[in-house]
């Protein structure tokens, strides 16, 4: 490896050291629902009310934070019937694994201005 070489990669270290809002294992910023995580969270709609013990008649994803891990977990922020709110863990393992996203937690009685946070996972 040359010094220049060298120098550029210290570069790109420092800028995205310096830069980047999300760490591997932090959870990161929060984020407006996109079609990505509306797939996620409502295929996994079923699953959810029942870790409630609950079916959702209105189920809308509002925001969502990733932490990467081995694969990556989301904390959903999810309007649910009436003026309810939940927030959901879900765990989508790493692509080389085969293995389906799933629910880790459900936390109910949130507002539309709770803001989501780190959970730990449920059993």
């Amino acid at each position: 490896i040359n010094a220049e070489y060298m120098g550029t990669l210290s570069e790109c270290l420092f800028f995205f050291r310096f830069t980047t809002k999300m760490a591997c294992g932090g959870v990161g910023a929060i984020k407006p629902a996109d079609e990505g995580i509306n797939k996620i969270a409502t295929d996994l709609q079923g699953a959810i009310g029942a870790k409630v013990g609950k079916t959702f008649t209105q189920f809308a994803v509002v925001s969502y934070a990733e932490q990467i891990v081995a694969g990556k977990v989301y904390f959903v922020k999810v309007a649910v019937d009436g003026d309810s709110y939940i927030h959901v863990r879900i765990y989508e393992p790493l692509p080389h694994t085969g293995e389906a996203p799933s629910v880790d937690g459900v936390v109910e009685g949130k507002s539309k201005d709770d803001v989501i946070e780190f959970f730990e996972p449920q059993g």
